[in-house]
């Protein structure tokens, strides 16, 4: 094919689809624009459908009102007279001309009178209609759709409630506007003569109980619609979508769904008889479907005079394509030969090359770019043979270094096997610390398993992780019977019987969330029950935090001693105290140390995994001098300092940080938190978790005493080489024996029981202030209000 018959291919190919789609696009929007006026046409005509139901519920209304209110009515239904009933609805009916009828239903649902033709009385209305069902559940008004009648005819209705001289309903008065085919037909009648005509409307109705067709206008049965057809014999399941789509979602009313489809080259749009709900969440009662529609004006009868324009249109431009085809050859054809031999004595590389002087000023500028592009090409390929030039010379170098690179693999592989000789050193005296922690380990548990007294061992949400004989005995069970539960759900307040009504906490759960919640819910005495007799052990209770390295609480161990063994317990005090002190903690303390040292100097010698254990085997050695700690404050009052991880960090931010936390408690106080400081605090170098647990107690505390509307300040000032916290209170102000024992703990006899939770809160305060080296203290002025003061080395 040469270059005239391409060229006009490709124009002529452009021509038809340019033809096709004009007319494609004209097919399709006359057809839209068809659809679009059914659609007008169909939505105006819904409107006024539902303008003429609610004209006719109106109607309904009105003599169903004025029947409720006919004193001969009433009469004739408390005395079961239908004749007087009968004469009462024809006068009523008479002079309003209705053309419905009217419909008297006693206090038992069941129809009394009705004007309807055939009259049948007896049958129960109520289990037929939702909507009389509604008017006896309510006693109010229901005006809608309804299908009550013994045929099961669809009406428009009005039910209006009769109610006797007491007050008591005695039964209901319907008025109806039935739908069928007269009514539908006077309806399409009435949109095709009124101002604004709306004719080709037609109109079909579906009984929503039994889903059927029962009527339809004439212009739909007899052009023979396919669609008709299928709801003859679909009925209501031949509708696109469920059945039940778009009820509204109220007492009575016609759907105003915009659910529209295209069926059989008519616009319909459906209009859903709805009445109310039957029962509580249920849809409501679908009574019926209308559904409005109207032909689809046909596009195909502009298509021929179309397909002649644009015919005659694309044969005038197929000719200007081939006259254009011909012209565009004959312009490229005659520079061609010249740039064909240009081409040839460049890829010879001949120095002299022919003139251009022949071309045109159109190809003159593509005969320059073929010449750069060429001289181009033979300078990248100089430029690529020095640069092959160059990656040559450095992979020699590469392979140098190489070798270099062995010989060094081979030193490093020298240390490696003395640091394996160092390693396994280290392991030995791994299994020599081990054994010694097994050994501590054990006495430990001969201790707490000696003991009079009973011991659990909780988490940080109080559920028990274990017990000592002692425990288990009272309760009557094996440790695994108690493992993960609560410890209130074994040990009981005083008063709370064996059986409790509550159901028993989940095993291993965050109760309350937060660790500090047991202390808020421990109570100093209890009983505890045998699950095996009715025996019943009276206890007092005592709870101790396990602090962990940076002061956050890592468990707590409870202590619970017999009342009836408490001289006993008191005389065995010093010789547990002694037996922890010298017998467990003294060489567990030198363990220790000796762990500090060797874990300094394991980084330069190990791998970091081998460094990594034997951190971790070290925070297990401190782990359990902590619990030997806090057992020789249970029993003795007295701790030794631990040593924490300490951090620089800017106080007065602290503050700030510490003041949000506790923020909305004083808003619920309607209290005002203060802030006052110097300029230019140095940084605090200690455990700041620690203090920040620390200053949001006292800040709790202070809150808790301050009366409402008050102010809580805190204030930061050095002194010395420490620094000074101090938390005021407005008012009012403490008694002096409340400021001298606020940091000693709660005392047996001395202070109340309900005060336990909070004197255990700041003793574990103070303890903290005294761990990290400081002093706490508090201060109280009938005129300034109480002040808590604690101080912090700030090195």
């Amino acid at each position: 094919m040469n270059t005239t018959a391409r060229l006009t291919f490709a124009f002529s190919t452009v021509i038809l689809i340019m033809v096709l789609g004009g007319l494609g696009y004209t097919l399709v929007t006359n057809t839209q624009e068809g659809k679009t006026l059914a659609a007008a046409k169909v939505n105006q005509a819904v409107r006024r459908l539902q303008a003429d139901f609610t004209q006719i519920q109106a109607g309904n209304r009105e003599l169903a009102t004025h029947l409720a209110h006919d004193k001969n009515l009433l009469d004739g239904l408390a005395n079961q007279d239908r004749g007087v009933v009968a004469t009462a609805i024809k006068t009523a009916c008479s002079e309003r001309n209705f053309v419905g009828f009217v419909t008297v239903v006693d206090e038992h649902g069941k129809v009394f009178f009705s004007s309807d033709t055939p009259a049948k009385f007896g049958y129960s209305a109520r289990e037929k209609s939702s909507g009389v069902d509604y008017v006896f559940r309510s006693g109010t008004n229901y005006i809608g759709p309804a299908a009550f009648t013994a045929t099961g005819t669809m009406t428009i209705s009005s039910m209006i409630p009769l109610t006797a001289g007491s007050g008591k309903l005695s039964g209901v008065v319907i008025a109806s506007e039935p739908l069928n085919s007269e009514f539908l037909i006077g309806e399409v009648t009435k949109l095709a003569i009124l101002p604004e005509p709306l004719p080709g409307i037609d109109l079909a109705l579906l009984n929503g109980h039994t889903g059927s067709l029962t009527q339809a206008t004439s212009g739909l049965l007899a052009e023979n619609c396919p669609f008709v057809h299928d709801l003859q014999t679909e009925g209501i399941k031949a509708l696109p979508g469920s059945p039940f789509d778009q009820i509204s979602n109220f007492f009575g009313g016609f759907g105003k769904s915009n659910w529209t489809f295209v069926k059989s080259n008519r616009w319909w749009q459906r209009l859903n008889l709805t009445g109310v709900q039957s029962r509580a969440n249920a849809a409501p009662e679908l009574v019926g479907v209308l559904l409005v529609c109207s032909a689809i004006p046909e596009a195909a009868n502009k298509f021929s005079s179309n397909l002649f324009l644009y015919g005659t249109v694309g044969a005038l431009a197929a000719l200007a394509a081939l006259i254009l085809s011909a012209w565009l050859v004959r312009s490229i054809n005659a520079p061609l030969p010249v740039l064909m031999k240009r081409m040839t004595e460049l890829a010879s590389q001949k120095p002299d090359v022919s003139s251009v002087v022949d071309l045109s000023s159109d190809w003159l500028p593509l005969s320059k770019k073929i010449d750069e592009t060429v001289l181009s090409l033979r300078a990248t390929i100089q430029n690529l043979k020095s640069q092959l030039a160059k990656l040559t010379r450095e992979s020699d170098e590469k392979t140098q270094q190489t070798k270099h690179t062995d010989s060094q693999f081979d030193s490093l592989n020298n240390r490696m096997s003395t640091q394996s000789r160092q390693v396994s050193e280290l392991s030995r005296q791994i299994n020599h610390a081990n054994r010694q922690s097994v050994l501590l380990q054990q006495k430990l548990d001969a201790v707490l398993q000696s003991s009079a007294e009973g011991f659990l061992s909780l988490d940080q949400f109080g559920n028990v992780l274990s017990a000592n004989a002692v425990f288990l005995y009272w309760l009557g069970v094996s440790e695994s019977e108690i493992v993960g539960q609560h410890c209130f759900d074994l040990v009981k307040k005083p008063g709370e019987p064996n059986e409790s009504k509550t159901a028993s906490r989940e095993a291993f759960t965050k109760h309350g969330g937060e660790p500090h919640s047991l202390i808020n819910e421990f109570y100093p005495e209890g009983i505890i029950y045998n699950k095996q007799t009715e025996k019943a052990i009276n206890v007092l209770a005592h709870l101790q935090p396990i602090s962990g390295q940076n002061s956050t609480i890592q468990g707590y161990v409870m202590v619970l001693r017999d009342k009836s063994l408490r001289s006993e317990i008191a005389q065995l005090r010093s010789e547990i105290i002694a037996m922890l002190s010298d017998s467990i903690r003294s060489p567990l303390t030198k363990a220790e140390s000796a762990w500090e040292a060797l874990l300094l100097s394991t980084p330069k010698v190990v791998q970091p995994a081998v460094g990594q254990s034997l951190a971790e085997l070290h925070e297990q050695y401190k782990n359990l001098l902590s619990v030997i700690d806090n057992l020789l404050m249970i029993h003795g009052g007295a701790s030794s300092s631990a040593t924490a991880t300490r951090e620089s960090f800017a106080v007065s931010r602290l503050a700030a940080e510490c003041m949000e936390a506790v923020g909305e408690a004083a808003r619920a106080r309607k209290l005002s938190l203060d802030y006052k400081g110097v300029a230019g605090l140095p940084n605090l170098n200690s455990n700041r978790n620690a203090v920040r647990d620390i200053l949001v107690q006292l800040l709790t505390r202070m809150i808790s005493v301050t009366a409402d509307s008050g102010k809580v300040r805190v204030e930061l000032t050095v002194k010395g080489s420490n620094i000074r916290f101090s938390i005021s209170s407005s008012g009012p102000a403490l008694p002096e024996s409340e400021t001298a024992d606020m940091f000693a703990g709660f005392i047996q006899d001395k202070h109340e029981e309900e005060s336990y939770s909070w004197r255990l809160s700041m003793y574990a305060t103070r303890n903290n202030v005294e761990r990290l080296g400081g002093k706490i203290w508090a201060e109280s002025d009938p005129e300034r209000g109480t002040n808590i003061y604690f101080t912090l080395p700030l090195g």
